[in-house]
């Protein structure tokens, strides 16, 4: 019976360490490479083109993996869903790249920056065509975990090819461009010849279906990033771009500890919507390993940046790291009794409800915190945010299981 979860765990996890690996691997070589201040230029053009990526995406990796799980068995159901899926993203991906050409021609620091930003732009287009939701749905992660792990690695060899002066920190995003396209062109290629799915243009109906569908997805899913992101985004716009490198060092350790409860999400997702008597076992475990995660990131900080960044370099991201170490287990939190709990059991309305609660006071502390702050203020202002989201989640489960009762 968890045959398909332990298959899902481990492909998720090789994905999942191969994002994570291979960038930690690249960052001390572009920020010795490039310097602070460059490297936090590219990182605040790959800050704004996430909002983006959120929209491109729309919450699919719930709603489309939801719908998928669903209706797995039946071919031509999950061909006609997928040309959906793969339609709605190619227009929303359309009007983004739209968009973001525009905010470069017009707003200054932007323009200042454009080409680094249109580089990573581009990273859209590969995204789009990159199904997880469908391998997601179908428990069968393995492909997408290879294309995954070929893209990083032309990433990997693209930058230490060629990124070798400090004025080469404008292609850095163009080489992890490619690497996104290269994934999508994979992939797509392998759902047409091996899964017989033969690709079409669905109409504007469909398009429509599938926003509405997958609203409440995607405002579950964007919103808790934009504390996080806007974080980042904030400090690139009123502070020297050197406080945008530490800060994101210091939020890459953050996710590469709470990666396992990310993971186990993500596998126990489609499990629980067919299996839901489990869910009880599976909330207990999800929350013990992140709190053991936290513990150890909070007591491995120093050891982390002195193995990572051997020549001293970055030792102020050491305080981020501890301010940010309750993120594994807080995570689990939001991910045990809001997408495995709350979501499961059709109740997106409440865990939305405790989504916007949390993001909007979090965003309000970023706006009025980071523009007079620094990067520990960011620290800061995200683990509060996230501390709220986990209690609101919590409350939220535990009133309507007292409420059934």
């Amino acid at each position: 019976m968890y045959k398909s979860i332990i298959k899902n765990i481990i492909s998720l996890s090789a994905l999942k360490m191969v994002d994570l690996v291979i960038p930690l691997i690249i960052l001390p070589y572009l920020i010795i490479t490039v310097g602070k201040e460059n490297y936090g230029i590219y990182a605040f053009a790959y800050t704004f083109i996430f909002y983006f990526l959120n929209v491109t995406q729309y919450g699919f990796s719930l709603s489309a993996v939801k719908h998928v799980a669903l209706i797995r068995d039946d071919k031509n159901k999950l061909a006609n869903y997928f040309n959906e899926i793969l339609t709605t993203k190619l227009f929303l991906t359309c009007i983004t790249i739209g968009v973001i050409i525009l905010l470069t021609l017009v707003v200054p620091k932007f323009r200042d920056n454009n080409l680094v930003i249109l580089f990573v732009s581009l990273m859209l287009v590969g995204d789009c065509f990159t199904p997880i939701w469908y391998f997601q749905g179908i428990e069968k992660m393995q492909f997408i975990t290879f294309a995954n792990i070929i893209s990083k690695l032309t990433y990997l060899v693209f930058v230490y090819f060629w990124i070798t002066s400090k004025d080469d920190y404008v292609y850095i995003g163009l080489y992890q461009s490619i690497g996104f396209i290269l994934s999508g062109i994979i992939s797509i290629v392998y759902v047409v010849k091996y899964h017989k799915i033969k690709l079409q243009i669905k109409g504007f109906s469909h398009i429509k279906k599938n926003l509405k569908e997958g609203f409440s997805s995607f405002l579950i899913l964007t919103i808790p990033t934009l504390y996080a992101n806007t974080s980042i985004f904030l400090l690139g716009m009123f502070t020297p771009f050197q406080n945008v490198t530490l800060l994101e060092a210091g939020t890459k350790i953050s996710s590469v500890f709470s990666a396992f409860s990310t993971i186990l999400a993500r596998a126990l997702y489609p499990f629980l919507n067919r299996n839901q008597q489990h869910k009880k076992m599976m909330v207990k475990v999800q929350i013990i390993l992140g709190f053991l995660a936290s513990l150890i990131m909070f007591l491995s900080a120093p050891l982390v940046i002195k193995l990572w960044f051997r020549n001293g370099l970055m030792n102020d991201v050491i305080l981020v790291i501890k301010i940010l170490s309750a993120t594994p287990f807080l995570l689990s939190i939001i991910y045990a009794f809001g997408i495995n709990g709350l979501l499961v059991e059709n109740k997106d309305k409440l865990f939305l409800k405790a989504t916007i609660i949390a993001s909007t006071v979090g965003l309000i502390l970023g706006v009025l915190l980071i523009p007079n702050g620094d990067y520990l203020i960011a620290a800061v202002v995200i683990i509060l945010s996230r501390a709220l989201y986990a209690l609101s989640t919590f409350l939220f489960h535990s009133t309507r299981l007292n409420t059934l009762k």
